[in-house]
């Protein structure tokens, strides 16, 4: 009986070349993906950055539309009081 399951186990000789082609193929995806992981952070602060500029921008023109409302005001209040 023994003997039977001798001849029915199968070695097979590409195993090491095998194994060391999948640990490759495991770091060149691991590397991959770091990589993506990273430009996808980066991504997202340049994003981040972005928005924060754009929201300053805006609250920049909200303060000069103010700025400029107010002396357009006082400008027509000191023109038609000259006249």
């Amino acid at each position: 009986m023994y003997e039977h399951e001798m001849d029915d186990y199968f070695v097979d000789e590409n195993f090491e070349f095998n194994t060391s082609i999948n640990k490759i193929l495991d770091q060149e995806v691991e590397k991959r993906l770091g990589e993506r992981i990273e430009n996808y952070q980066e991504a997202i602060d340049r994003d981040k950055r972005s928005q924060k500029t754009i929201s300053d921008l805006r609250n920049e023109m909200h303060k000069i539309r103010l700025d400029f409302d107010a002396a357009e005001k006082t400008f027509k209040k000191k023109v038609l009081t000259k006249h």
